[in-house]
């Protein structure tokens, strides 16, 4: 009977599998009770299912509480319809793809990922799927299982529940299956198999526990931690002394977790335990071609280990034993030399070329202990462990004993970007130099730039990787944008529904809205447009800018619609004057309209009383409802032709005086300034008069703390208060021209993209605003970072996980991958960086959802030339991956610069595999 079988008959046996009842005490809460009301009695809505998948998403895990299994495909297909409807085509559960069958009894299959092959659910929503759609097989299909937790640990859910088959040495027929509890520790685990098998007469010191494998055993150190041994079904022989004489020969020693040789005079009637360990006098196998055993949901572990292991110059270092002169045990902030010496260990065994596979125990252990997050069995990121990896490692071969006190150098801001980059850089080297510093370690420039008082700060700061972001995962949204013509009144508006994401700016969307309300023939230039909405329940409006989101659901604005106005100068560059129409208190009458002119001083009296209230009266107000004055009615021109409000013309003089502008007290509105804004500075609501302008903008220009400030008034805010009720048309909505336009959804992005990404101008936000030393105060400021100095090794890290405060989700987008040929120098702020390129050696991929999921990993292999791929305890050739490489699975890449005389050429994968190869069997 193999490992698996007695793990799924375990199952069974104590009323946590399938096919078997639980205890009659237990029926009424547990799987029992569920197979007796299976029946469908509920039509789920899509509003049901979704709120099922925010269930599960926020469900907690409590010990003891049951959680059920469902197969992977299965679950996804009511994800599905909970985001598409049509819940009455999810079919009926059915877990046959994720069960076995043994001597009429239902087995969960062995080796299973979650989130790849299965998902798991709380009880609660399990019944609701019993009772919307039912299963197949009740003994099959409803698999319950325990949440439990090791003594300070974090809970998990007990996929396999862990026991261990104990065989006597001398009777192969007496053996003894034991349940590992959570809290179960060596000693109380080896009271457990003496009694079972009636040893207790016996002495510590006269038994011997061994791990059965396929071709050889493993003798178990019991000083060491439960975990490091059984992390699922084990097979340990009990051997015991009699007449002095073990019954295994007495060279045999714990080499915890390194193969020993066979038994001398034992013939193993056992299969293996899934592990293709193998170590042969007669084959030799691929050197660094060595798989590595999972312990238990380590796949994350493996891969990583497999990615660093396959970076030539950290490996040869290791091979070498030059990391045995380097170890700095005293350093406080390492593990005191053990994760190098266990590393350099693994290394020495996987590029042995004499195994196919190891089972990296030692390595587990030593992690766990120096960072207990890593312990247990739940899935971890790989991203996380290869980071404590380069960490640990660098402090462990620190060849800093005694690291020197630095202070800052406060006068270092008058040096040159160069100077402050090489000082900083001999900075960090003084206190930290090792290997890890030497091959993997870079720096960045960041710059920081205080939002109020400009204050600039630039720091250089040394890294390890970069994690750069991927987009946002896309789902399509329809969103309403209404195209209106403020300088041609007579022309139709345009309503269009645009399908697009909530990433689609408006940049975006701009170029096709123009294209489809260019009329014929075509003017010489396109009108600009101000894209702006209008938050439910406010009179203000928000212009949005070129890179701003145009979905209206993805912005603080609470607005269904978009808007955007046609203007005739662009808004980047000339002052943008916004028209609102109000009553006596201040409530909108209709839209706003938008203009822009090149100069403010355009903004008159005359212009705004023969552009924007005509316009304004053509647009909103209907000529047969006018109520007003005989004085408000304005002849209409029939003319479509845009006006320009910058003909002198249009304008009055600004020596107009003001008493000249004074209103007429019959005139059916006033004219009042709400605003005018400058870097945030604006001017409170007055009376407008024609030299009104010039005198606001001074003071908003003084308001700003720099009345030197270049810049004209950016925004002027304009209202006409109404003092008549009128019959305004608030959202002109008939007679618009319809139109459609679909943007393509984004399927992939470049890497290069990504870097361009992390590169980028951000706000920082509330919680990590900037002490300014300037301001004396927290502020957001902006911050960016930039390429300075590149490593040997590159590693990249895409950031598919994203997190937010409602939502948790992975980004399965394809990402292209350069392979050959990486080129960064026009990424790099120094300008005085050497021309540098990078060539692809290995990646970490992970596949499934959040949460769970499966890590893989792609190698080239540093003796062959070839590339490997490693899936837990299994290594096999593979073909060279395309150039570039386009896929969604990759998580981690690790990038090698090319010699620096190939630098502009195409590297062969040999060439590049055999850099720091000085002899090769």
């Amino acid at each position: 009977m193999t490992a698996s079988e007695y793990e799924m008959n375990d199952n069974n046996s104590s009323g946590s599998g399938t096919g078997q009842q639980p205890d009659e005490g237990t029926a009424a809460n547990g799987a029992d009770r569920l197979k007796e009301s299976y029946d469908k009695t509920i039509k789920p809505t899509q509003e049901d299912l979704k709120n099922l998948v925010i269930e599960v998403e926020n469900a907690s895990l409590n010990v003891g509480d049951k959680w059920y299994v469902l197969d992977h495909v299965w679950w996804k297909k009511l994800v599905e319809a909970s985001r598409n409807g049509y819940p009455e085509d999810v079919p009926i559960l059915n877990n046959s793809a994720i069960s076995m069958t043994k001597k009429g009894k239902f087995y969960l299959k062995w080796g299973l990922h979650e989130s790849v092959d299965y998902d798991t659910v709380p009880m609660k929503v399990f019944e609701f799927i019993l009772s919307s759609y039912a299963v197949e097989n009740k003994n099959r299909d409803i698999i319950e299982r325990e949440v439990v937790a090791k003594p300070g640990g974090k809970p998990y859910i007990e996929i396999y529940p862990r026991h261990v088959t104990f065989v006597s040495s001398r009777d192969l027929s007496h053996k003894k299956v034991v349940d590992l509890a959570p809290t179960d520790t060596m000693e109380t685990l080896r009271g457990k198999a003496l009694a079972e098998l009636k040893l207790t007469a016996y002495s510590t010191d006269q038994l011997r526990f061994y791990i059965q494998h396929s071709d050889r055993m493993e003798l178990i150190d019991l000083s060491q931690n439960l975990d490091n041994y059984f992390d699922t079904a084990q097979e340990v022989i009990v051997d015991s002394i009699q007449n002095e004489r073990w019954f295994y020969q007495d060279s045999q020693q714990p080499l915890f977790g390194n193969p020993v040789g066979p038994p001398t005079n034992f013939t193993s009637p056992f299969n293996g335990l899934g592990s293709s360990s193998s170590r042969s006098a007669y084959h030799n196998y691929i050197r660094g071609a060595c798989g590595l055993q999972n312990l238990g949901n380590t796949c994350f572990m493996a891969s990583a280990l497999q990615c660093l292991s396959n970076v030539p110059p950290l490996t040869e270092y290791f091979l070498s034993d030059s990391y045995t002169k380097d170890i700095n045990a005293d350093n406080p902030l390492g593990a005191h030399g053990e994760l190098a010496k266990a590393y350099g260990e693994l290394m020495k065994q996987m590029w042995s070329g004499e195994i196919t596979s190891f089972v990296p125990r030692r390595m587990k252990s030593i992690i766990g202990q120096f960072a207990p997050r890593f312990n247990g069995y739940q899935q971890q990121d790989a991203q996380e462990l290869m980071a404590f990896l380069l960490d640990g490692l660098h402090e462990d071969l620190n060849r800093v004993k005694v690291k020197p006190y630095s202070e800052e150098d406060e006068n270092i801001d008058k040096l040159s970007y160069i100077k402050q980059a090489e000082k900083a850089w001999a900075s960090y080297k003084a206190r930290n130099d090792s290997i890890v510093v030497d091959k993997v370690h870079g720096q960045l420039k960041s710059t920081l730039i205080c939002p109020v008082c400009e204050k600039v700060s630039i720091k250089f700061d040394p890294f390890c990787y970069l994690s750069v972001p991927l987009p946002p995962k896309e789902t399509s949204l329809k969103q309403r944008i209404v195209v209106m013509h403020p300088m041609q009144p007579e022309r139709r508006w345009a309503k269009f529904m645009i399908t697009m994401t909530r990433s689609t700016v408006v940049e975006d969307v701009l170029p096709m809205i123009r294209d489809s309300i260019r009329p014929k023939p075509p003017p010489e230039t396109d009108p600009y447009m101000v894209f702006f909405a209008v938050p439910l329940g406010s009179d203000d409006i928000k212009v949005l800018t070129a890179d701003a989101v145009v979905s209206a659901a993805n912005t603080d604005i609470g607005s269904r619609e978009v808007y955007a106005a046609s203007v005739q100068h662009d808004p980047e560059t000339a002052t943008t004057v916004i028209i609102k129409n109000q009553n006596n208190v201040g409530r909108s009458l209709s839209l706003p309209l938008i203009f822009t002119v090149a100069d403010p001083s355009v903004v008159t009296k005359k212009f705004l009383e023969d552009s924007a209230k005509k316009a304004t009266e053509r647009i909103f107000i209907d000529d047969k409802k006018k109520n007003g004055p005989q004085n408000a009615q304005v002849t209409t021109q029939q003319s479509t032709e845009p006006m320009d409000v910058d003909q002198p013309g249009a304008a009055a003089s600004l020596n107009q005086s003001a008493d000249e502008a004074k209103e007429d007290d019959g005139a059916p509105y006033k004219i009042l300034i709400k605003s005018i804004q400058i870097d945030g500075a604006q001017s409170e609501l007055i009376p407008f008069h024609d030299e009104v302008i010039a005198q606001e903008t001074k003071k908003a220009l003084e308001a700003t703390g720099n009345p030197d400030h270049p810049l004209a008034a950016k925004t002027i805010n304009i209202v006409f208060q109404w003092k008549e009720k009128h019959k305004f048309n608030t959202y002109r909505g008939n007679d618009l021209i319809d139109r459609e336009i679909n943007l393509p959804i984004r399927k992939d992005i470049s890497l290069i993209e990504c870097i361009d990404l992390f590169t980028r101008r951000e706000q920082l936000g509330e919680e990590d605003s900037w002490y300014c030393p300037q301001c004396k105060k927290h502020e957001r400021a902006t911050k960016k970072l930039d390429l300075w100095k590149l490593p040997e090794i590159l590693i990249v890290h895409l950031k598919r996980f994203q997190y937010s405060r409602f939502s948790r989700d992975k980004i399965d987008m394809n990402v292209s991958i350069p392979v050959k040929n990486f080129y960064l120098n026009d990424r790099v702020a120094n300008e005085k960086h050497e021309p540098v390129a990078y060539s692809l050696i290995a990646i970490s991929n992970h596949m499934g959802g959040l949460g769970g999921g499966h890590y893989t990993a792609t190698a080239l292999n540093k003796t062959t030339g070839k590339w490997y791929d490693f899936n837990d305890s299994t290594a096999t050739k593979a073909p060279a991956p395309q150039d570039p490489l386009v896929d969604r699975l990759p998580y981690i890449l690790v990038y090698r610069r090319q010699p620096k005389t190939d630098s502009n050429s195409t590297l062969s994968a040999a060439t590049d595999a055999n850099i720091d190869m000085e002899t090769e069997e």
